[in-house]
């Protein structure tokens, strides 16, 4: 049987709009054998999606989780972590500080909207954002919409909620990677083509990055993505063989917040090779 994969993929523990149950259907229904929920700054997820061992019945499951981090003049990389023990107090504890710097971030989305655009977020509106136990851009985009400043999120996100600086919001890069292998997990690094959008970044660039955190305990580097196209892909299998990097790949799915479809592992079609991911399932454990 061909191995079908995805390995990056968010909830309505986080900014997805699936619950754990939802997703599971899905997962089951589309004939996945390897998945893991990836939800930024918390590792609920892992906890809940117990609960359908049997429905998943023998479909491997990762525990997983997406860190938003700083590291040195970059403020915003992602560090996909996966195969950590769920239990372990450092790992809680961080999604803890994690949740708890994305509701400060949400304030500061209410302030920038007021102080730049002269929108003023009624409290109804921000009172039940900050009950979201991990808030992100989209909770905010969608209130936008109800207010009327436009129809999708792809367009109001841009136009209204980016250049908002909070780099003091965001978990150390070197704290996140030894807090995952601490806990037993590997550290992977998101999306990496996002990375080259956000600051104009070229792949030989990414290389430099990744050479500079491997010695800081980074593990893998995320050759698949939604948003990666096939020479992309070609570009960080070189840069992953290079420095002994795991692969992993995913869809970054986010149910109706983003328009990828699980299991959309390139921007072009290009298919995920299976033996690429194979150190992955040799070094990392799953939770069932």
């Amino acid at each position: 049987m061909q191995p079908k994969i995805d390995l990056h993929m968010h909830t309505t523990c986080s900014d997805g709009t699936d619950s754990v149950e939802a997703l599971v259907n899905k997962i089951v229904k589309g004939g996945f054998t390897h998945f893991s929920i990836t939800d930024h700054a918390t590792i609920d997820a892992c906890f809940e999606v117990e609960k359908y061992k049997k429905e998943l019945n023998g479909i491997k499951f990762y525990n997983g989780t997406e860190v938003s981090c700083e590291h040195g003049m970059l403020d915003d990389l992602h560090l996909l972590g996966y195969g950590f023990d769920k239990n372990a107090k450092p790992m809680l504890d961080m999604s803890e500080k994690a949740k708890s710097y994305r509701k400060q971030r949400a304030r500061k989305m209410f302030e920038h909207l007021e102080n730049k655009h002269n929108i003023k977020v009624p409290k109804h509106y921000q009172d039940a954002i900050l009950d979201i136990p991990t808030v992100g851009s989209p909770h905010v985009g969608r209130v936008l919409i109800e207010m009327g400043f436009g129809d999708t999120l792809s367009e109001v996100i841009p136009k209204y909620l980016q250049g908002i600086k909070v780099t003091e919001l965001k978990i150390n890069l070197l704290e996140a990677i030894n807090t995952i292998k601490t806990c037993g997990g590997i550290a992977s690094l998101a999306h990496p083509i996002r990375i080259m959008k956000g600051f104009n970044y070229t792949h030989k660039d990414i290389d430099l990055l990744v050479g500079e955190l491997k010695p800081l305990g980074l593990d893998g580097i995320e050759i698949y993505n939604c948003n990666q196209s096939k020479s992309d892909i070609e570009e960080f299998i070189t840069i992953a063989n290079k420095y002994k990097l795991i692969m992993t790949g995913g869809s970054d799915y986010h149910g109706k917040n983003k328009p990828v479809s699980l299991g959309m592992l390139s921007s072009d079609g290009t298919q995920a090779d299976p033996n690429l991911l194979e150190e992955f399932f040799e070094k990392v454990k799953p939770a069932f």
